[in-house]
């Protein structure tokens, strides 16, 4: 049984696939002006940054609202498709009147799709808001100031909100009841739906192909060598590009835990190229772009190395990648990931992307289920492809990146001290602010530079939140950075969720 799910340019239109897969559906995302099928068992119309008052907004095909209603196929319209709905069929929506970003509260009305009165907080993200819904539909839910966020039709599958179900912010997941007790789809989607799509993608590498597979230590990248080793044994080349940019001794670390894996490894200097071409750049997407080229470049220069002709580029490129990218038809860059923004037209090499089309947390799934990796791999908090650069803002210099490695190895240090603590935390580390603040060091006045730590617990990269750190560990890793890293007189901490922000700060 399928779910079509349209995408009208949200950034969590694949967010909204991932949490039907989730609850062990099968979804599809299509292009916003898909034309439905009759095999069509519901369909879920995504968000998206336009206005239904702009005559050149995005709409669906005109035969989807008579389609659906004369087989009657269950709609969900989320956010700009809740708009959609409504203004289809008659509604008013009244543009940048009813504006919310982050929480609100979503009052339910007893309905087909809620099936009870509550109140749960959401997460919103929108300008407009529906100020009289059409007839034929009922309102099911409202907020604290008594605005239209949910309704649902009195005869037909339809049903319509204005927040978003499928970020982990919200506590009340529309999906999940529209899935059960509107649409009535059975749960048939399991991991082992992940694992038939990667066997299928895998037996396009030929029996006689050679891989490199782009190496960084991570859980992707780690996952994806795993999987092509698993097919081709020694005909995959693994590369870690040691360009500067890495933590404190990671590539010595990495190496040995990949070698203790049985991967055929090795890893490159190219820490004065890569400094040389990031020399002067301040711009966040042109810095991604460049370490994106200069990680081809390694590659062709090591593929001229070896005996074998070599045809493909191995990634551990994950959903998210792609999404933030601006990798869907109709979706916004966010930033440009090295992996994708940075490549070559003339790359010279098929890309393999195992991992594209799934999240983190499907992956760490995946490799438990399927693949003979070290535990303390498949945990591993992330670590960004352009590395250290994009926790630089500003010019990247080897004075600064010293100043980063320090303050994050006392940072990592800290924290691995409390596994309790540590196992909670998706991802930890330390920026380097580009100003200086006035301090008092050794009884005298200092000018020197601000670390900001970033703490966050997260699922899937897409939504994240701060994590709150005790008191008293704060002040004894400010201490520490202060007292230990050369530079630093200042120690602030990033209490910003995702969204509004970005994990990172490139």
């Amino acid at each position: 049984m399928t779910i079509i799910i349209l995408d009208f340019g949200s950034q969590y239109t694949q967010l909204i696939a991932k949490t039907v897969r989730k609850l062990e559906r099968h979804a599809i995302v299509q292009p916003h002006d898909y034309e439905p099928r009759e095999r069509v068992d519901a369909i879920i119309i995504s968000g998206g940054p336009q206005t239904v008052k702009d005559p050149d907004s995005l709409r669906p095909h005109p035969l989807l609202f008579p389609f659906c209603e004369y087989h009657k196929i269950p709609i969900l319209g989320v956010c700009y498709g809740f708009q959609l709905m409504m203004h289809h069929y008659g509604g008013m929506v009244h543009q940048g009147g009813g504006a919310e970003y982050g929480y609100t509260t979503l009052n339910t009305i007893e309905s087909k799709l809620f099936r009870e009165i509550a109140s749960y907080r959401v997460w919103s993200s929108h300008r407009d808001v529906v100020i009289r819904f059409p007839a034929g539909f009922k309102q099911i839910g409202f907020n604290a100031r008594g605005d239209c966020i949910a309704v649902e039709h009195t005869t037909l599958p339809f049903a319509g909100i204005q927040y978003h179900p499928e970020v982990q912010h919200s506590a009340c997941n529309a999906i999940a009841y529209f899935l059960d007790n509107i649409a009535h789809i059975p749960k048939l989607w399991t991991i082992g739906t992940i694992h038939e799509d990667i066997q299928y993608l895998m037996h396009t590498i030929k029996k006689d192909d050679h891989v490199i597979c782009a190496l960084s230590g991570g859980v992707d990248s780690t996952v994806t060598a795993a999987i092509i080793h698993q097919y081709i044994g020694e005909r995959l080349h693994c590369v870690l590009v040691d360009n500067g940019l890495l933590r404190r001794d990671e590539a010595r670390h990495i190496i040995a835990q990949y070698k203790n894996m049985g991967l055929n490894v090795v890893c490159i200097d190219h820490k004065e190229e890569m400094l040389k071409a990031l020399k002067g750049i301040t711009d966040p997407e042109e810095k991604r772009k460049i370490i994106g080229r200069e990680f081809i470049k390694v590659f062709h220069k090591f593929a001229q190395t070896l005996d074998v002709d070599v045809k493909w580029l191995a990634q551990g490129t994950i959903y998210s990648d792609v999404i933030e990218s601006g990798g869907t038809k109709n979706s916004h860059t966010i930033k440009s990931h090295h992996n994708i923004g940075g490549l070559l037209d003339n790359l010279g090499f098929q890309i393999i992307e195992p991992l594209r089309h799934i999240f983190k947390d499907e992956v760490r799934s995946y490799a438990r289920h399927y693949l003979n990796i070290p535990n303390h791999l498949i945990v591993r908090q992330p670590f960004p492809g352009p590395g250290l650069a994009i926790r630089c803002p500003g010019e990247v210099t080897p004075e600064k990146l010293e100043i980063i490695r320090s303050a994050d190895a006392i940072l990592q240090e800290e924290l691995m001290e409390r596994p309790y603590l540590y196992n909670t935390i998706w991802q930890s580390f330390v920026i380097l602010l580009p100003i200086y603040s006035v301090g008092v060091q050794g009884d005298q006045r200092s000018d020197k530079n601000c670390i900001v730590l970033r703490i966050v617990a997260s699922q899937d990269a897409m939504t994240a939140n701060w994590v709150p750190l005790e008191s008293e560990l704060l002040q004894h890793i400010s201490t520490r950075i202060t007292n230990e890293v050369s530079g630093v007189n200042r120690v602030l901490l990033d209490i910003t969720n995702k969204p509004p922000s970005t994990i990172e700060w490139e």
